[in-house]
């Protein structure tokens, strides 16, 4: 017993033997090693620091309150857009070989949470503030920074491959 091929038989009408190779296993490549989590956590931290400074010194701008959450998806996708642009010209230099993408992969988000948190921060776009409404002060907006910049950060790389696709047509 052949465990990963597949043999067709001849019969009528069929075309003649052929064996189906399988295909390449992502999940058999190299996960990402330990100091490329720890520096991508690094990253989030240096973002998470830069903005409870921000808040703690008063130094962000008030929270925004679109009307619908239409708007709060567009902004977030903007946001993405933003982030992933601003960071591309560093990704050049981290992690060339093509023996760690897993490590290159895992710093870069570790880069796009921390600059989306920071811009959060800046911005006044706090995703749970802006879902709940004007009232709601369930965390405090440095936590839903942090927040909004792992779900910014983690979809740059969406975003990035929507822009290479739309750039090529």
């Amino acid at each position: 017993m052949t465990v990963g091929t597949a043999t067709v038989q001849q019969g009528q009408g069929q075309g003649p033997q052929q064996e189906n190779q399988p295909e390449e296993d992502p999940a058999g490549k190299e996960p990402a090693s330990i100091p490329a989590i720890i520096g991508a956590f690094v990253f989030v931290g240096i973002g998470l620091g830069i903005d409870y400074l921000l808040w703690r010194n008063k130094a962000t701008t008030s929270v925004i309150h679109p009307e619908d959450t239409t708007t709060v998806f567009a902004v977030t996708v903007v946001l993405a857009a933003g982030v992933e642009r601003l960071i591309e010209p560093f990704t050049r230099w981290v992690g060339r070989a093509k023996d760690h993408v897993a490590n290159r992969t895992v710093l870069i988000w570790g880069l796009a949470t921390a600059v989306a948190t920071v811009a959060s921060a800046v911005s006044g776009f706090y995703l749970l503030h802006s879902i709940a409404g004007a009232n709601w002060n369930g965390i405090p907006v440095w936590a839903d920074a942090l927040i909004t910049g792992l779900i910014v950060g983690s979809g740059t790389k969406p975003v990035h491959d929507l822009i290479t696709r739309a750039q090529g047509n």
